[in-house]
């Protein structure tokens, strides 16, 4: 019953990008991680608009990106822009996790989708139950992760608007690491 009344009440408010300009973090630097949440939606790479982690060329390892929305949202959808000048195949079998700030510090994060197959040029992903969380985290198995941009959308949770000191502000922060 509360969930429904909740969902009715997004429903009638327009929804803000909390991932926009915010802080990001990503396993490996290719490409600056702050490249997914510069409100650029621009697939081609060379146009300096996406993340990218570290190649491996035929090695599988985990690759993961991660934003602070610096709040608890209640996440309604999230629209993720795959490359579009090669590569977009590596996007694809990919897990979205919301992770939610624990009072010892840790993270813990729940399911949101697994993204099965290649995502396209642009995908939209509703979690698989309604879920509150601080931080996104995408994650896959491959040779690279390559984000062009992360927008998450949903509601605020006006009792959780403390943000929580750390050092994730600065990573996004200043040129594109190379």
């Amino acid at each position: 019953m509360f969930e429904a009344a909740v969902l009715q009440e997004m429903q009638d408010k327009s929804f803000k990008n909390f991932a926009l300009n915010a802080p990001c973090d990503q396993s490996t630097k290719f490409w600056a991680p702050n490249k997914a949440v510069d409100g650029n939606r621009n697939g081609y790479f060379f146009n300096y608009s996406c993340s990218h982690t570290i190649l491996f060329k035929n090695f599988q390892q985990r690759h993961w990106w991660q934003v602070d929305l610096r709040k608890l949202i209640f996440v309604s959808h999230i629209i993720i822009a795959n490359r579009l000048d090669c590569c977009g195949d590596r996007l694809a079998n990919f897990t979205v996790e919301l992770g939610r700030l624990e009072s010892n510090g840790s993270i813990t994060y729940t399911l949101c989708r697994y993204h099965d197959g290649v995502a396209g040029p642009l995908t939209t992903l509703n979690c698989t139950r309604s879920i509150w969380g601080r931080f996104v985290r995408i994650s896959l198995m491959g040779d690279a992760l390559t984000l062009c941009e992360v927008e998450v959308y949903g509601d605020m949770d006006d009792n959780s608007t403390r943000l929580v000191p750390g050092n994730m502000a600065s990573l996004c922060l200043g040129p594109p690491v190379v």
